[in-house]
């Protein structure tokens, strides 16, 4: 029995979804359907119901979903001492990243890796903060590159590099000139905030709330989880946005958009690697993790 039928039959487990599990394993859903009751034919047992098109685990589904889990990371244990032992790097990365490090930091990082062991092979995924640590928790991943502070029992982060958060807006805004608002004027202008979950939003209501201001009280006219369409939306004029200042530093250089001063002082945060509290479960994931630690974190925006 291979590795890559227990992973098949373990995404369907998991997402009770054949058309999710097959876009994780990279196949068609026919491919999923196949694999799973070719299973349950060497098995002699049926592992899944399936009801108009819905998917649910029988009790011996449960049972053998657990064992399948386990064998999987014993073989993935197996799979990293032989590595190590060989001093080899090669294999899967499965890494989450946060939307704002995916777009402006994570090329860089994972083409100076793939640079030094180019026989790796990548799976990364891209959520908000929250949905990075829902990939940590369920296994998804082994190591999430987030734009905010995480709190979940036996998840472990440390710093990746500085940030700064600004609240921007176009050249010809009128606040361009100060470089300074007041509560009254933010609370009558149009604001463009991130989606629920982003770690930039939290961090800009926290800020918004030591002045004064409800987020419910603003004059939001976009939500987005889309960052660069936040940041056309500014220049175009549609309203002002609180972004990463690596999202915006190459506009506010060249004078397209103009930082405003938000409340008392910067509003400055670190980049941060997570991972859970235990012994990775590939030689490649320890492999980034000792490159992001050991190698010069990107400079500061």
């Amino acid at each position: 029995m291979d590795d890559h039928r227990l992973k098949v039959f373990c995404s369907v487990a998991k997402t009770l979804n054949f058309s999710k599990a097959a876009e994780e394993n990279y196949i068609t859903q026919s491919a999923v359907s196949r694999i799973v009751k070719n299973l349950e034919d060497d098995l002699g047992v049926q592992l899944v119901h399936r009801q108009r098109g819905a998917v649910s685990l029988t009790s011996i589904g449960k049972q053998f979903y657990r064992r399948a889990q386990q064998i999987i990371r014993m073989y993935a244990a197996t799979v990293k001492e032989v590595d190590e032992l060989a001093n080899s790097v090669k294999g899967f990365l499965s890494i989450g990243t946060s939307t704002t490090v995916a777009r402006y930091l994570f090329p860089e990082l994972i083409f100076k890796f793939r640079e030094k062991y180019p026989m790796i092979r990548v799976h990364h995924e891209v959520k908000n903060t929250s949905g990075i640590l829902d990939a940590l928790i369920q296994g998804d991943i082994e190591v999430g590159l987030v734009e905010d502070r995480v709190y979940y029992p036996g998840v472990l982060s440390e710093k990746l590099c500085e940030d700064e958060l600004v609240l921007v807006v176009g050249k010809k805004h009128p606040w361009a000139k100060t470089g300074q608002v007041t509560k009254e004027l933010l609370l009558q202008e149009p604001f463009i905030r991130r989606e629920k979950g982003s770690g930039t939003r939290r961090m800009m209501e926290n800020r918004l709330k030591e002045m004064g201001i409800k987020s419910s009280g603003m004059n939001i006219v976009m939500t987005s989880a889309n960052t660069d369409l936040i940041i056309e939306a500014v220049e175009q004029g549609l309203g002002t946005a609180c972004v990463s200042k690596w999202a915006v530093r190459k506009k506010i250089r060249k004078g397209a958009l103009v930082p405003v001063q938000l409340g008392n002082g910067p509003l400055s945060r670190d980049f941060l690697i997570i991972r859970l509290d235990q012994e990775l479960y590939t030689h490649v994931a320890q492999t980034f993790l000792n490159f992001l630690q050991e190698a010069p974190p990107p400079s500061a925006p």
